[in-house]
């Protein structure tokens, strides 16, 4: 019972987190952040959202993080973990990992990418709909040819 307590209260801080980020972040675009010498990517996955929430709203944004976990390490370690907001106008951002995260001599299977993305109403800050995804577990070779995603907004 103490444990299903401390999982939900960690839940909890989680959303809440991200709810302040969203709002610290809303209506930032990736053009906005971009530096004069952007690091090289070692990879360059690109996450596509769908479903029927996935349509043009003036007053709405899409918020998506992907973190790549290495669940071989006890603890799991976060390897990886960014948020990009973007308009509605747009159904598909692309995430550049600057850092070799494995060598390709790694062949257990230890690798997990999870995106979650939600579409957030501008005015009141409101989830509209929201999806995940987790592809894995890959070896690093196989993490090394990750290149797209879909994720179902619902």
């Amino acid at each position: 019972m103490i444990k299903k307590v401390i999982k939900f209260t960690a839940l909890i801080a989680f959303i809440v987190a991200l709810g302040f980020s969203f709002m610290a972040n809303s209506h930032k675009t990736e053009t906005n952040k971009k530096s004069e010498n952007p690091p090289p990517c070692w990879i360059q996955p690109t996450v596509t959202l769908s479903g029927e929430c996935v349509k043009y709203n003036e007053n709405a944004d899409y918020v998506v993080n992907m973190k790549i976990t290495d669940i071989c390490s006890n603890p799991n370690v976060v390897l990886y973990d960014s948020t990009k907001s973007f308009l509605s106008d747009q159904s598909s951002t692309t995430f550049c990992v600057p850092n070799q995260l494995c060598t390709v001599d790694q062949v257990a299977k230890c690798f997990v990418v999870t995106i979650t993305a939600i579409k957030k109403d501008n005015t009141t800050n409101t989830i509209i709909c929201s999806g995940q995804r987790q592809d894995g577990p890959f070896t690093c070779e196989e993490l090394m040819t990750y290149t797209r995603t879909i994720v179902q907004l619902y």
